[in-house]
């Protein structure tokens, strides 16, 4: 767990991320497909993770259940078996 993470039993759900991959298409010539940073992190970097992990989980209950989760179904499922 990073230092500058928010982290504590008052937190229910806790998304870190420290030196990343990610994209990088802020320099003159944009987006090339060897052009990365390796150091994103922080709640910009966390989030993509949270998201994908709540887009797997409903995208997986739509096949087994018929059905979307709703949010306090997500939010449970991330707190009880969010390792």
């Amino acid at each position: 767990v990073t230092v500058y993470s928010n982290s504590g039993p008052n937190l229910s759900i806790f998304a870190p991320s420290d030196n990343c991959y990610a994209p990088d298409i802020l320099n003159f010539d944009g987006y090339a497909p060897s052009d990365f940073v390796e150091d994103f992190n922080g709640t910009s970097a966390a989030c993509p993770y949270a998201a994908g992990a709540v887009a797997a989980l409903q995208s997986g209950a739509r096949r087994v259940f018929g059905r979307f989760l709703t949010p306090a179904e997500v939010a449970q499922i991330l707190s009880v078996n969010g390792d």
